[in-house]
This record gives structure tokens, C-alpha cells and sequence, in this order.
């Protein structure tokens, strides 16, 4: 199947459609909303609503799919008006795990954006807000893109923050990131070959089938992908097919084996490295500077090589 698929604005603005969630009063993530005087010039506008397992779909036009792909179950949404009539949607998204709504976090953050200081990891960007905590991703946007109502994202985001008992922690696949010039907010977690996708297009199909992935972007241009499998040998079979893969496709020149190391060009003549490190891919996207992925893939197999001493 195709992975051509756009995740944009909806995302950050679906389309409702319809009515759902009746009986809220019996759903938890009711308890998670702010109200009464804890709101501050700031009143619910209309009745929460709710979606739970595929009624995504009606609330999410066209995007709802990469939710599905993180592990999405339920969310609730509300808007809420101020004395001024600025307008702000609150959406609290319930995942499947602590990676689950990192993971969906990382997919939605800006690299533009401003950190916050809330929860697990929190980011400020134009018109919107996300939030994880644990389970938990809180979207926060400005309906009407009113400075006023840019500037109560972050207290509504506090007062969910607030009712959000349980944190995260980020996936240990993170720390074998090397850290050292790695660009702020730059890391995306991947559960799927939807989200890997829309970070880079190596293929159209999922070649890569691994178990997680992680990507970071470093101030020498680079961007170094790692994939988790669960075993050596699952991460050999992918990666015989993906050197199969690179050589097949038209996008990709120069390709160069040496028996461990791939070698290749795409068609905006960037470097691509990969090899296979034990259980783990890894693969280094740079610009036309070869000897720059190259440094940062030695990096990369260094910190892999003492986890698997130290393990």
C-alpha cells in the first residue's frame, strides 16, 4: 500500500463532523477538562465532545490514520470562550502507552516551536499547544489566531497539566541518539511507516517493517535514523531487503556495497548511509558532504556498541 499520504491541517484543525460521546458524565477523561472559577475569564463554550476507537474518523478528516498508528483510543474535545470572545479548543487524546503519546507528540512538534516547561515535554507554536504526560497528548489551539487567546493556551495547558497524575518517560531508543550537536526539538519517534514517511520518504512501501524508530537532526546538516527490531536477525532480513529496495529504485544513484556499509545518493544529492548493527538499523541522511554521515554514523555504532556491552 502506498504511504503517499498527507498529514497536514488536519492535524492541528480537523474537521468535526456529526455528533458523538453521549453519557459523558460516565467518561474519564471528563474529569481532565478544566472548569468553574479554576478558569479565570474563561467559560466552556457549548458540550464536550467524545470519540473513542474508529469514531476518529469522524472527528479527524484524512488524518486519522497516523493516530491509529501510534495507538490511539479515545479523546475528548472542548472549546472554551473568554470575556473578549477569543475562542481555544482543548483536545485530550488517551494512547495506548507513554511511547504511544510521545511518540504523536514528537509527529505534531514544530521545529520552530517554543519548549514549555509543562508535563513530559511540552511545545509552543504559532496558534497551538502540545502537551504529553504519561498516556496523554493535549492539543490546546487558538480557533481564531487572536494574540489574546495565543496567550491562554499555556495557562489552560497548566490547569490540564494539573489533572494529569501520570508521567513518562521518554523510550530508551532515544539515548543511543548521540547528543552531542543535536538540534533542539529535532527528535521524532516512530511507531510506524506512516510517521517515517512524513519525516522522509525512503520507500513507498514499509521496507523496513522495524519494531520502533527514532530520527534526530544535528547542526552539520545530518539526520541519523536508528530502527529497532527484536532480534539480529529480523534487522538482517529488513536490511537485505532494503539494500534490494535502494537499488531498485529510480530516486536512488551511485549505490556503492562494500559488504557492510551501503553508499548512495538520493535525487537531490544527499548522502545516505546504512548499515546494520546488531539488532538495529542505522542510517545516516546528509548533504553532499559524505565525510560528515560518516562521522556521525562512527557516533551512532559507538554508543550501540556499549549498550550491547553493557547489557
Amino acid at each position: 500500500m502506498s504511504l503517499a499520504v498527507v498529514l497536514c491541517l488536519s492535524l492541528l484543525c480537523p474537521a468535526f463532523s456529526g455528533q458523538a460521546g453521549t453519557q459523558l458524565k460516565d467518561r474519564p477523561l471528563l474529569a481532565l477538562l478544566p472548569d468553574g472559577p479554576e478558569l479565570r475569564g474563561w467559560a466552556k463554550d457549548g458540550d464536550p465532545q467524545f470519540f473513542e476507537g474508529k469514531d476518529l474518523f469522524i472527528y479527524i478528516d484524512g488524518g486519522a490514520e497516523i493516530y491509529f498508528e501510534y495507538g490511539f483510543r479515545r479523546v475528548i474535545v472542548q472549546d472554551y470562550r473568554n470575556d473578549a470572545g477569543n475562542r481555544i479548543s482543548i483536545e485530550i487524546f488517551e494512547m495506548e502507552s507513554t511511547d504511544s503519546a510521545y511518540g504523536m507528540f514528537t509527529f505534531k512538534r514544530s521545529p520552530r516551536g517554543e519548549a514549555v516547561a509543562l508535563g513530559d515535554e511540552c511545545q509552543l507554536a504559532d496558534y497551538y499547544l502540545n502537551l504529553c504526560k504519561g498516556r496523554y497528548l493535549v492539543t490546546i489551539t487558538s480557533l481564531d489566531q487572536e494574540a489574546a487567546a495565543k496567550e491562554g493556551l499555556a495557562a489552560l495547558a497548566r490547569l490540564v497539566e494539573k489533572k494529569l497524575s501520570e508521567r513518562g518517560q521518554r523510550p530508551g531508543l532515544i539515548s543511543l541518539l548521540p547528543e552531542e550537536d543535536q538540534q533542539p526539538q529535532s527528535i521524532k519517534f516512530f511507531k510506524g511507516p506512516l510517521a517515517l514517511y512524513n519525516s522522509y520518504p525512503f520507500f513507498r512501501e514499509d521496507v523496513l517493517a522495524f519494531q520502533s524508530g527514532i530520527k534526530g537532526e544535528y547542526a552539520n546538516g545530518c539526520s541519523l535514523f536508528l530502527f529497532e527490531y527484536g532480534a539480529e536477525e529480523s534487522a538482517g532480513r529488513r536490511f537485505s531487503e532494503a539494500r534490494r529496495k535502494f537499488s531498485a529504485e529510480p530516486k536512488y544513484r551511485n549505490i556503492q556495497w562494500d559488504g557492510e556499509l551501503l553508499n548512495a545518493k538520493d535525487d537531490k544529492g544527499r548522502t545516505i548511509l546504512a548499515r546494520r548493527s546488531g539488532r538495529y538499523i542505522v542510517l545516516v541522511l546528509g548533504e553532499n558532504n559524505p565525510v560528515t554521515a560518516e562521522t556521525l554514523m562512527a557516533r551512532a555504532e559507538i554508543r550501540l556498541k556499549a549498550q550491547k556491552e553493557d547489557r
